[in-house]
């Protein structure tokens, strides 16, 4: 193999990888490849698992990269991201796996333990000897060389996933991967009714705490709630007020701060669309003000925002620890519990949802949602409202944390010399020259200063000719990114914890306990001791 593990090679069944063997002998980065070889002509396999857009997108680039250097890139989608991780861990025992493929850190340490995953140090170190000019060859005159790797150019949240999957003796990691699509969390709002209920009271916006999360919902609770309904209708279709009902449902809002029973009635009285549209509230579909799509997100973020610890990482074992069963945790799932008993707060479950409130969002059943960045323009409905994009709100904002998404490219241990340095090459291409084309055509964020700076990609960020109201939402996404998450004066720390075998499972687990605590069948102390019974081979023995 090109390196060898600082730990026992084993069968892991959580990832279902086998050991492989062949390619060269070399110990951590003292492996050789000849950086000076001519790649125009070697033939290379990329591995992705890309839906249709993004892998338009990325085909745009790679044909371009296969034009300038005349390397000839087989791209394969693998069916979604577990899909690829199994592919590349069933191929793992005949090297029937991808030169190149993208990955999250958990599938790496995956590959990892089955030795098939090549350290970047030494293409890094070297990168400097492949020559910047060759030969004309008629077969490729448009033959360009890839620009020389700038490792300052990645923005360091996303680099760090990349240096925490192994390490060297002194304890620094080795450099497992490079970013590649990046995407985080953004909070989108309906900006329509926001704005107007900011005129009624000033607790009515947009939130940057937990606790202004809070104080909004109760100041929305009770601006409804003193909503005038009084059925007549000889009153243009005012609604009748029961205090015994749900006082937000079946209704539309005017901008007087009256109910009616549908558009045109609200647009006869007000001569103005209505500023909230709850007609399709019922006990199926309730209201709730604030809403989050990811609850393995959700609940590894309070953790971190809470001043807690998800997981850990045993740097000599390489072994992965659960750290969440404590004071601190439980501080954070008792204000859960506290906004879902006010109906303030509500997870996709609460609309019969499978993974996201975006459908609830459109339908104005809630009015704030935490999204991906790289979907948040799903949640548009701008035919009803103005969406707004914001960033996520915390508990503290000394303490601002954001999780940081989205995949890696990995060079595996496969192949000629000529294989490996055109690896090293496309992996360059995507990360720095292409990086802010792929970026901008995908929907993601750039990696790197040179993709973020890149023509396509500044011009995409202060383009002020409006277009779509989906193109306005990427856009904001995009901007907020740029201007708020990655600005160092703003100090949000984008995080990824550490990966380690086993922590897709761990994940999975984690991704339960906020439903668990919303439902209140259980109380927290129950729940949070039968995950740890559920992930007991993660539990330290001390």
């Amino acid at each position: 193999m090109k390196k060898l593990q600082l730990i026992a090679l084993s069968l892991f069944a959580t990832t279902g990888l086998l050991t492989s063997c062949g390619g060269k002998s070399g110990v951590g980065t003292d492996y050789t490849v000849d950086m000076t070889v001519d790649t125009r002509g070697v033939e290379i396999e990329f591995w992705t698992s890309f839906g249709a857009d993004v892998t338009a997108a990325l085909e745009t680039v790679l044909d371009e990269f296969r034009e300038e250097t005349g390397i000839k890139v087989t791209h394969t989608g693998k069916g979604g991201y577990e899909g690829l991780r199994e592919a590349v861990s069933l191929g793992a025992s005949g090297q029937k796996y991808p030169n190149v493929c993208i990955g999250y850190p958990d599938h790496f340490a995956g590959y990892i333990n089955s030795d098939i995953q090549l350290r970047l140090d030494f293409l890094i170190e070297h990168d400097k000897e492949i020559p910047s000019t060759r030969d004309e060859d008629e077969n490729y005159p448009n033959f360009t060389e890839v620009d020389p790797i700038d490792m300052d150019s990645f923005y360091k949240d996303y680099m760090n996933e990349n240096l925490n999957l192994e390490f060297k003796p002194d304890g620094t990691g080795y450099t497992l991967g490079l970013p590649f699509n990046k995407s985080t969390e953004v909070m989108v709002y309906n900006k329509t009714f926001i704005d107007w209920g900011n005129s009624k009271d000033s607790k009515i916006k947009v939130p940057q705490t937990y606790e202004e999360i809070e104080s909004c919902g109760e100041a929305i609770y009770k601006l409804i709630d003193n909503v005038t309904r009084t059925f007549d209708t000889t009153k243009k279709g005012l609604l009748d007020y029961d205090s015994n009902k749900n006082p937000t449902k079946g209704y539309v809002l005017g901008n007087d701060g009256k109910a009616y029973q549908d558009d045109t009635k609200c647009k006869e009285a007000t001569k103005k669309d209505p500023v909230l549209d709850l007609s399709s509230v019922s006990s199926a579909e309730p209201f709730r003000v604030f809403s989050y799509d990811s609850q393995a997100n959700f609940f590894i973020s309070l953790i971190r925002n809470y001043g807690g610890q998800y997981t850990h990482l045993d740097k000599t074992t390489r072994k992965g620890y659960i750290d969440f069963n404590n004071d601190i945790t439980k501080e954070a799932l008792k204000m859960v519990k506290r906004l879902s008993d006010k109906k303030i707060l509500g997870v996709p479950a609460t609309w019969n949802l499978q993974n996201y409130a975006t459908n609830a969002f459109k339908k104005e059943e809630t009015l704030f949602s935490i999204s991906s960045s790289a979907g948040a323009h799903k949640n548009v409905n701008d035919i009803r409202y103005e969406m707004g994009v914001a960033t996520v709100p915390v508990k503290d904002l000394d303490n601002k944390n954001v999780i940081s998404q989205g995949t890696n490219l990995a060079i595996l241990d496969k192949g000629s010399d000529k294989e490996i340095v055109a690896s090293w090459k496309l992996i360059k291409y995507l990360t720095q020259k292409g990086n802010g084309a792929f970026a901008y055509g995908a929907g993601y964020f750039p990696c790197s200063t040179i993709g973020m700076n890149s023509s396509i990609y500044q011009k995409f960020l202060k383009d002020k000719s409006g277009g779509s109201a989906s193109d306005k939402a990427k856009r904001a996404a995009a901007n907020l990114n740029a201007d708020v998450y990655l600005s160092e004066t703003e100090n949000w720390n984008k995080f990824v914890d550490a990966a380690f075998v086993g922590s897709s499972l761990v994940r999975t687990e984690a991704e339960t306990i906020i439903p668990q605590v919303i439902d209140g069948k259980l109380s927290i102390d129950e729940i949070l001791n039968n995950a740890y019974s559920n992930l007991a081979s993660y539990v330290e023995k001390k």
